[in-house]
């Protein structure tokens, strides 16, 4: 149930919650859409004095992806993943992927192949026991947050030294990332949920944002929507099916990037000021008729053996209409976002949208529901791409425009 909750949650920075377990079977739970936002640039706040930028999804110039660049992670020498939980470009055409199953880092070379390993499992110095996000850190090092632990690392994937980081004094934070200056952390705090504190039903719980900084200083920053709990009488679990709501992050250039839920991203600067919000028009996922029927079918599916609880639960809360909001959030290393839609099962596409710091679309892409982007540079693409058997892979490509 606890890893439900980290998955739903953390969908904004490991992607949707399509991680395989230890036997390699998929758990694509629905949380991730068609997503995103393109432009003919309507500057309005009608929620406060910061801009709102919106656009339409099919105003993009869409691109597309050129299977016959780049490379796949040897496998043979690297070892297969556990879940990648993260991947980012770094200096010199490097790759860095976080394996959390294997409690390891692997650092790959401009050719992707394996040039080391940081990391094993273990609470010591460079040791982890659930990698839940990969970030760039500033310095060309990368920064690795341990859930379980609640502790980040940073490092250098040039020599695998680093140092870490102990949020001493709270609760493992759901999420962490590099924060607004120099020696700050972002981190989203989850608080206590029991049943009984919350009613029963489906509803979203606020989590806390705070700025921490080297030194155990916390700066409160904000509040956001968690992400979609059930509270009943067999206890608390993941709100799904039938479609969550769920809030995604990102951080870089001074921001955390959030969605929590509508189709839109809030850009939040270190005072906790919102300075720029980027609108999506034209990104709903209709779940109506034949759709309807697939998406029912393929939950059916993922849970096999408990069809009659899954049949109970779509009875008393029944697929929307309508699917809509962000299920992944990635700052790029060529410090633009890439914003990701819902990965439903049942419907074998998401899209994407590259956007500027100013809100302006880019391009766009549409990819299979296994591809999720993991980082950018230019029009080279990491890519973590889940396989039939729910294994993960990581893959790097070049995009191309749409002929």
């Amino acid at each position: 149930m606890i890893e439900a909750i980290r998955i739903l949650f953390l969908a904004g920075v490991v992607g949707p919650a399509e991680r395989p377990s230890s036997l390699g079977q998929g758990r694509s739970v629905a949380l991730a859409l068609a997503m995103l936002v393109v432009g003919c640039a309507e500057q309005a706040s009608p929620a406060g004095d910061h801009p709102v930028v919106s656009w339409r999804l099919d105003d993009a110039e869409l691109w597309s992806v050129d299977e016959r660049s780049g490379y796949e992670l040897d496998e043979e020498a690297a070892g297969f993943l556990d879940g990648v939980a993260g991947a980012v470009f770094a200096n010199e055409g490097r790759a860095v992927v976080a394996d959390r199953g294997n409690r390891r880092v692997l650092v790959l070379n401009a050719a992707g192949r394996l040039e080391r390993t940081v990391g094993r499992l273990g609470e010591g110095p460079m040791e982890f026991t659930r990698i839940s996000t990969l970030s760039s850190w500033p310095g060309d090092s990368v920064f690795v947050y341990d859930i379980d632990l609640g502790r980040g690392t940073v490092f250098s994937p040039e020599t695998g030294e680093g140092r870490m980081f102990e949020f001493e004094g709270m609760l493992p934070p759901a999420g962490a990332w590099p924060g607004p200056v120099a020696e700050e952390v972002w981190l989203v705090e989850r608080g206590q949920l029991w049943p009984g504190k919350y009613p029963a039903g489906r509803r979203r719980v606020p989590f806390s944002v705070v700025r921490w900084r080297v030194g155990g200083e916390v700066i409160p920053v904000d509040s956001v929507p968690g992400p979609d709990f059930y509270f009943g009488p067999g206890g608390m679990g993941a709100g799904v099916p039938p479609v969550p709501e769920i809030t995604s992050f990102a951080a870089g250039a001074g921001f955390l990037f959030v969605s929590e839920g509508p189709p839109r991203v809030r850009f939040i600067d270190a005072e906790g000021v919102t300075r720029l919000e980027v609108a999506v028009k034209g990104t709903a996922l209709e779940l109506g008729g034949e759709v309807k029927d697939r998406v029912t079918d393929s939950l059916y599916a993922l849970v096999a053996l408990t069809r009659t609880r899954m049949e109970k639960r779509l009875a008393s809360a029944p697929l929307p209409e309508r699917a809509d909001g962000f299920a992944a959030i990635v700052f790029a290393r060529d410090r633009t976002l890439w914003l990701g839609g819902r990965g439903i099962p049942g419907i074998e596409h998401r899209d994407w949208i590259n956007v500027d710091l100013d809100g302006a679309p880019l391009r766009r892409l549409r990819l299979p529901r296994s591809l999720l982007v993991m980082d950018a540079e230019g029009d080279r693409l990491l890519l973590r791409r889940q396989d039939d058997l729910g294994l993960h892979h990581v893959e790097t490509r070049r995009v191309v425009p749409a002929a």
